[in-house]
């Protein structure tokens, strides 16, 4: 398992071109939002003090998540052009059981999501710093984020292996990357806020597991600044800029969104558990 992980990690960093693919969708999610919609946002919370700054953090909460699902996919794709060459069934000779197997391929892509988390991270605060607009976190929101960010990986990445798993080929796998960098945006709330969406639209995004990772970012990135306004102010842009999605229930918009998180995870990695065997059935039947 581990060494399958090392070989996907080494083959995905030394393919630039793979790389930057990877992080496409969050470019674009950044550059829309300096180029069209920061400045809409913002103009309509002209009298809301740090106007400028809640916005920014809202933007890199669903940033956060958008690169999460599209790196965590490209590297899982390492899967389906495995599937492709036949590599794939070489590695059944050993040992390994076919879990384990499909675990080397998930620990990669996981910990490629979560050094990319990181890397636009850091990237955002350097940017905006430069742009004379810091987002300054205290050591506290660091150290909460971190484990938002493993989790959103372990969401992300348990994802993208059950949907890689079902993949044959390579041109579906494209086909699939390319809808999954143009929808992951929107359904994780990064071009216009909940508030401002119909019904349908915002149900579709509540139906969207990672938009609850954006939540979460949101909850924990904007909320020392949210303090400090009214409680009307307060609780409306919880609920307009989806930190809060309203579901009517006792529990915390946190609580809510780390369930939601974990019991997708574990449902994900279930199924794999459970169609493992077939997957490599199905594989050695099409190579025969």
């Amino acid at each position: 398992m581990i060494t399958i992980a090392k070989r996907n990690i080494y083959l995905y960093l030394i393919n630039p071109v793979n790389v930057f693919f990877s992080l496409l969708g969050s470019l674009i999610v950044f550059f829309l939002y300096l180029l069209f919609i920061k400045q809409n946002i913002v103009s309509q919370f002209q009298d809301i003090a740090h106007s400028t700054t809640l916005i920014n953090l809202w933007m890199l909460g669903a940033l956060l998540s958008v690169t999460a699902l599209t790196t965590s996919f490209s590297a899982m794709g390492q899967l389906i052009q495995d599937k492709a060459s036949n590599k794939f069934i070489d590695f059944t000779i050993t040992d390994t059981s076919n879990f384990y197997l499909l675990n080397g391929y998930f620990l990669s892509s996981f910990i490629i999501s979560l050094v990319m988390q990181c890397l636009i991270f850091l990237f955002v605060l350097i940017f905006f710093a430069i742009s004379k607009e810091p987002l300054s976190l205290s050591i506290n929101q660091y150290i909460t984020l971190f484990p938002i960010m493993l989790l959103t990986s372990l969401t992300s990445t348990t994802f993208n292996l059950l949907l890689c798993a079902i993949i044959k080929t390579e041109a579906t796998l494209r086909t699939i990357g390319n809808i999954m960098g143009a929808l992951s945006g929107f359904l994780t709330g990064a071009y216009i806020p909940i508030g401002a969406l119909n019904d349908s639209a915002r149900n579709v995004i509540r139906l969207f597991p990672l938009s609850y990772s954006s939540s979460l970012f949101r909850y924990t990135l904007m909320t020392p600044l949210l303090n400090d306004l009214s409680n009307e102010q307060s609780f409306f842009l919880e609920k307009f800029l989806g930190l809060d999605y309203d579901w009517q229930i006792s529990l915390s918009p946190s609580l809510i969104s780390l369930t939601v998180l974990f019991l997708f995870s574990f449902a994900c990695l279930g199924m794999v558990f459970l169609m493992s065997k077939r997957i490599m059935a199905t594989t050695l039947s099409e190579r025969n």
